[in-house]
């Protein structure tokens, strides 16, 4: 069941039902969080105990050898056109709300760097791995991490990405979770 907004009917109705969430990429980790409090109250609703297992959380990406070539290429890549493409999209309806992480934030504050800062993971291996803690502090644990790729524009260095990601950011990650 995809999620995407805090406190949402439909998140405490698929943990009453013991559907499996699926958080969206462009959302701050509070709001991952809100998602899961959201889910788990619905599921003890029902008499049912919530597994955090069941829960799928997804990231937009992006790895370099170093953290200033990673977020300089994220921004500037497919992924960083389409934070804005969003953004524009949403000041036609809703605002947006649906991108902050305090409510009470204006619009205008909502930015692409506020984007690339709050819901962009991208760095060297290392910096990932501090970033994806960072965000599993926020969170709690999940069961399914999904790594959401703009890989149609330098496919070289997304394919590179996409190689650091698999065989450096998290077999790092696993391990410092006592998984591999």
């Amino acid at each position: 069941m995809p999620v995407i907004m805090r406190d949402s009917a439909g998140t405490r109705i698929a943990g009453q039902k013991g559907y499996s969430p699926f958080s969206h990429h462009m959302v701050a980790a509070n709001v991952l969080a809100n998602h899961w409090e959201t889910y788990a109250s619905g599921a003890q609703s029902a008499g049912q105990e919530p597994d955090r297992r069941k829960w799928k959380i997804s990231r937009n990406i992006f790895v370099a050898d170093t953290t200033k070539e990673a977020r300089e290429k994220a921004r500037n890549s497919s992924l960083g056109k389409c934070l804005e493409y969003i953004m524009k999209l949403t000041d036609l309806g809703p605002g947006r709300a649906f991108w902050k992480r305090d409510l009470d934030m204006p619009d205008s504050e909502c930015t692409l760097d506020y984007m690339m800062d709050e819901q962009v993971i991208a760095g060297d291996p290392d910096e990932c791995v501090r970033q994806l803690h960072r965000m599993m502090e926020e969170t709690g644990e999940f069961g399914t991490f999904i790594m959401t790729a703009h890989d149609w524009d330098d496919r070289e260095a997304w394919i590179n990405s996409l190689e650091l990601f698999a065989n450096e950011v998290m077999p790092r990650f696993n391990r410092s979770l006592g998984y591999a």
